[in-house]
This record gives C-alpha cells, sequence and structure tokens, in this order.
C-alpha cells in the first residue's frame, strides 16, 4: 500500500492529495508500484511564488516610492493623490509658498520614470494678490500677468512691454535683462 512521501501516512492510489498533510499527489499510471507517484506540496511551491512576487513587488514599489520622493524635493511639493488609470497611474503634487499655492501632476506612463505632465502645472496667486506690499509695488503698473518657475522658484510680474523678477525677501521688482515678452 502506497505511503505519502512527505508525513509518511497511507494513502489511497489515485488520490489527488494526502488527507494528512495536504501534499498534492501526482500519479503515474502504469509504472512500477513503488515507483508509482510523485508527492509535491502546492501550498509550499505557491508561497515559494508568492514570496519571489512580492520580493519584487516590493522592490518595484520601493523603486517607485524613490522616484516620487525624488519628484517631491525637485519641485518642493508634496503628493496629496493618486490616480490609477489602468496600467499606469497619475500622481497630484502640491506645494504651498507663503505667495503662491503650486499644483502639478506627473505620471508613471511612460516606464521606469515618474515624469511631469507640463500642461498640468498651475498656479494660485490669491497669496500674492492680497499681499499689501505687493499691492503697493504694483499699484501703478499695467500687470497682464503672474507666472512662476517651478525648478527656480521664482515669481515673474509680466507689463505689456516688460517682465520682472520679483524678489520676495525685499518686496523689490528686478526688471529681466533678456526681455522677450
Amino acid at each position: 500500500m502506497p505511503t505519502c512521501p512527505n508525513c509518511g501516512t497511507i494513502i489511497m492510489e489515485g488520490d489527488p492529495y494526502c488527507s494528512h498533510c495536504g501534499s498534492h499527489l501526482q500519479w503515474n499510471m502504469g509504472g512500477d508500484s513503488n515507483d508509482s507517484f510523485t508527492a509535491y506540496d502546492r501550498n509550499a511551491l505557491l508561497k515559494e511564488e508568492y514570496e519571489y512576487y512580492d520580493k519584487e513587488m516590493i522592490k518595484e514599489e520601493a523603486y517607485k516610492y524613490e522616484l516620487l520622493v525624488r519628484f517631491e524635493n525637485t519641485y518642493d511639493v508634496e503628493l496629496v493623490k493618486v490616480n490609477p488609470k489602468g496600467s499606469y497611474a497619475e500622481y497630484e503634487f502640491v506645494g504651498e509658498t507663503p505667495y503662491y499655492t503650486l499644483k502639478l501632476t506627473a505620471t508613471d506612463r511612460y516606464g521606469g520614470v515618474i515624469g511631469l505632465i507640463r500642461d498640468s502645472v498651475s498656479y494660485d496667486f490669491t497669496k500674492l494678490i492680497k499681499n499689501r506690499d505687493f499691492i503697493r509695488l504694483i499699484k501703478d503698473m499695467d500687470v497682464r500677468a503672474i507666472g512662476g518657475n517651478i525648478t527656480t522658484h521664482e515669481i515673474f510680474v509680466y507689463t505689456e512691454d516688460k517682465a520682472y523678477r520679483l524678489d520676495t525677501d525685499k518686496m523689490k521688482l528686478e526688471e529681466e535683462k533678456n526681455n522677450s515678452v
């Protein structure tokens, strides 16, 4: 009578698994009675497979986390929302300063990088526009737009024919030399 090679319990010929230890049995019909089956622990195989994938997923997630942290540090923003989009995701970031709020979106759509979606960059200069020193500074100017630079965190004030960089420490406008307004 055959026994389970894993735990030694007597098994019935043709049983798909050992009723005692759960090892899965694979029977070779027509062979020698001593060599008529092979036992394998399906749960152990699955556990090995899951552990491999878990390790790979952890590595992938750790790498993605590292990329997101780099992105946050580069643009001085904080991740506030993740939008899964099937095979990729979009990440929404916000950066708060005393003068503006910067919002931008990035994606991992193109492989192993987190890339900025250029059209997603938006500034909210409400805090700056309410600043009394700034109001005094621009009161006699015909300001057409206010803009920012996401990598240098500079603020620019544009009139019809000139561009100025705003020195927020001194609350002073410095005319840009290479003016291409």
